[in-house]
């Protein structure tokens, strides 16, 4: 009798313990979506340190189970991830508003394209500046390199553009492998 009532609190412990932890699948999301992501270019040393706190705390699962070490083990993990994503982040913001270009009215005047570089946030007042002063039925190519993140950039900068009352037709996007940043280009009639 009492080893039958061990045997049935034992199984009830142990269904409170089965099951994959929270923790656990909150640092496999956070490490897909650095790897998956810009992090894995800019700070790969990062994303590796968070590949391999996501292996130990998977270890450790797969060896003991729900247990706190494994939660505390895959909260690491998941911070690593993120820590991973953010200073890619960061690297991305400090190379676009550290190249940012101030143009001056000469240039905006000048016969040849006028240039305005767009920073990971848009500065859309800028932009708006930028084009108002531009001569009626100029062309505007969105010049952006080959990623993804730059692609949803420039995707949203031509909504607006086409927002603000220039003509579809006259707004292009240009991807190239030799753009490093993205660029507002305006070519006058």
């Amino acid at each position: 009798m009492k080893i039958a009532v061990f045997c049935a609190a034992l199984g009830i412990a142990a269904c409170g313990t089965t099951g994959t932890p929270r923790e656990l699948r909150d640092a496999r999301a956070a490490y897909q979506s650095a790897a998956g992501g810009v992090a894995a270019e800019l700070d790969p040393t990062d994303v590796r340190a968070a590949r391999k706190e996501l292996a130990d705390a998977e270890s450790t699962y797969r060896r003991l189970g729900n247990i706190a070490e494994t939660r505390d083990l895959a909260v690491v993990a998941a911070r690593r991830a993120r820590i991973a994503e953010a200073r890619a982040a960061g690297r991305v913001q400090n190379a676009c508003s550290s190249n940012a270009v101030t143009l001056t009215s000469a240039q905006l005047s000048a016969p040849a394209a006028s240039t305005l570089e767009l920073a990971a946030q848009p500065d859309y007042q800028a932009i708006d500046r930028f084009v108002h002063a531009l001569p009626s039925g100029a062309r505007v190519t969105i010049e952006i390199p080959a990623t993804l993140e730059a692609r949803d950039l420039a995707q949203g900068v031509r909504a607006h553009l086409i927002g603000d009352s220039i003509a579809a037709a006259n707004v292009t996007i240009a991807e190239s492998s030799a753009t490093t940043k993205p660029a507002l280009r305006v070519t006058p009639p």
